[in-house]
């Protein structure tokens, strides 16, 4: 009798086959390198954030050497122009044009040039400088 109860249980066990078990682990690891793929890609998309974010203050801090000068600066002269390296390893590069725009006031445009994961990025600041007190 004993060993009836024993068939009877063994039928009637449930549980998972080893086919659900390989069925879920393959969606489970498809959940985790989509997951994965997502993590690389705001990586990507944080370090394009901080180039950007510092090509803006480099171009930011020339803008302010450009306002602390006296308007009649030869370095703000029409047509004048200029470049610099700024960052770690001189990664950024600044070219500026300065432009008259009428007799009190001056266009100034800096580009900020540095090689990005995606080729060559720029970051353009215009200002105009105006000789009002």
């Amino acid at each position: 009798m004993n060993y009836l109860i024993s068939e009877k249980a063994t039928k009637d066990e449930s549980g998972f086959t080893i086919i659900e078990v390989l069925i879920a682990m393959v969606i489970f690891s498809i959940g985790v390198l989509g997951i994965a793929q997502m993590q690389i890609q705001a990586l990507n998309g944080n370090k394009r954030a901080y180039e950007q974010t510092e090509a803006a203050m480099w171009a930011s801090n020339q803008a302010e050497t450009f306002i602390q000068m006296q308007y009649d600066n030869a370095q703000l002269a029409d047509g004048a122009t200029g470049t610099a390296t700024a960052g770690t390893n001189n990664k950024y590069t600044l070219n500026w044009t300065i432009a008259d725009l009428s007799s009190t006031t001056k266009a100034i445009q800096i580009i900020v040039t540095w090689n990005g994961k995606t080729g060559t990025e720029n970051f353009i600041f215009d200002y105009i400088k105006s000789d009002a007190i």
